[in-house]
């Protein structure tokens, strides 16, 4: 059915009426028309689909369907069949009149049926005639779902035409979707609205951050059925295969099947370290990425820091730092303090001597390097000898820590280095 004339001749009556107001309202309707004309569409389908829907009360069994189709509406008319037409099989056999719980769109677009399955239409009208109670009913069709050969698998054949008969009466396999799908489809057939809800089921604990893990594994497809004007959860994968409902899918399949490792019953000591990476992951995003604006706030507010002023913060912040530095300082003297003297003494030569241009190389010990210090300031050659002579035997020598042989050898040494001058003065008196 074409809308095209009805919205023609639309515009052009406004265009009549405008004519009347003037060249301004002329120009106003102009600028109106195209932006109408979609809204007007809209109405003239709504207006439509009503009076489908009050036609089908009145030719029920009958009904009259609008369907659309590239764009515009088209009427589906299916007759009242007997019921020798059913058993041979008619290609849509009509579904009974909608439920009286809900007679406004809503049951309107839940009540609409697939193209073709006929095998399908006529099972669902058979059934219905054995149970013609709508709770009856759902029960007979999920205990055909638990009586008859339906396997739950993730890799079901491929159904293209009339999907729903193929799955129900050829192949009887495949996972939630096309059960939600069939489901939903017995029981439009039968005159119960119903739709297909898609979100997530089940999940797994992880220990190790104490959260529940969500999966693209753990997808899941039920349905929902209008019943006493309200919407009823069923799930018809449950009566096939209840483990995907109680354990989460890897447990309905069988054996073979590809799963993926973490979503494993038995991933072992791999899924176990696989938890503890998520649970680090999950730290890092919850703790540092989403560490906003909005948490570091109430973060502040948390401790409290919001009853200060913001120089009184700076103050506090800045004594704080000011407070670990010195105990920082404090430490590094007390380690050096602790630090066997001679040793002290010798890393302050090496370092006053590297200073005035003469580094030690790492695999010189003390005499070679009091030697080569003497060839290079000849005039206090008697000062590096005995630096280098007392600092061997403190340092290879076997004495007592408090033996007076040991106290004069740290006294000679200090004595020593106390000669030399500094660093600025050693620079400048290098012989060439």
């Amino acid at each position: 059915m074409d809308l095209t004339p009805y919205v023609e001749s639309l515009r052009r009556e406004l265009a009549v009426a405008a004519d009347a107001g003037g060249e301004e309202a002329r120009a106003l309707a102009e600028r109106l028309t195209a932006p109408l004309e979609s809204a007007i569409r809209l109405m003239l389908l709504d207006a439509l689909s009503a009076a489908a829907d009050e036609i089908t009360r009145e030719l029920a069994p009958g009904s009259v369907e609008l369907r659309l189709r590239a764009g515009e509406p088209d009427f589906v008319v299916t007759p009242a069949a007997t019921d020798d037409a059913v058993a041979a099989g008619a290609d849509e056999p009509p579904p009974p009149a909608p439920a009286e719980a809900d007679d406004g769109a809503t049951a309107r677009i839940n009540l609409r049926l697939p193209e073709r399955n006929p095998r399908t239409i006529a099972f669902a009208r058979a059934l219905r005639e054995r149970e013609p109670t709508d709770a009856g009913y759902i029960r007979a069709v999920l205990r055909h779902f638990n009586a008859e050969s339906f396997v739950y698998t993730l890799g079901p054949p491929l159904y293209e035409h009339e999907p729903i008969d193929q799955f129900l009466f050829d192949t009887r396999r495949g996972f939630c979707e096309h059960y939600a799908s069939a489901f939903v489809v017995l029981l439009r057939a039968a005159g119960i609205p119903a739709r297909i809800v898609t979100g997530y089921q089940g999940g797994e604990m992880n220990p190790t951050g104490g959260y529940m893990i969500v999966r693209q594994s753990d997808a899941h497809a039920w349905a929902e059925a209008l019943l006493n004007g309200q919407w009823v959860r069923f799930d018809p994968t449950a009566a096939v295969a209840p483990s995907r409902v109680e354990r989460g899918f890897a447990s309905a399949l069988s054996a073979g099947e590809p799963i993926p490792l973490l979503a494993r019953l038995d991933g072992g000591w791999i899924k176990d370290l696989g938890l503890v990476w998520d649970a680090v992951n999950h730290g890092w995003r919850n703790h540092v990425v989403d560490f906003n604006y909005q948490r570091q706030r109430a973060l502040w507010r948390d401790l409290s820091f919001d009853l200060f002023a913001p120089w009184q913060v700076v103050v506090a912040v800045m004594s704080a730092g000011g407070l670990w530095c010195a105990a920082l300082l404090l430490w590094m003297a007390r380690r050096r303090r602790r630090k066997e003297r001679a040793l002290v003494l010798w890393d302050d030569v090496c370092r006053r001597l590297a200073r005035a241009g003469l580094a030690r190389e790492s695999h010189e010990g003390p005499l070679a390097f009091s030697q080569r210090a003497a060839a290079r300031w000849p005039q206090f050659g008697i000062v590096f000898a005995a630096i280098g002579e007392a600092y061997a035997k403190l340092r290879y020598g076997n004495f007592a820590p408090n033996s007076g042989e040991r106290a004069a050898l740290i006294a000679t040494l200090e004595s020593a280095i106390g000669a030399l001058p500094s660093p600025y003065s050693l620079r400048s008196k290098v012989s060439l």
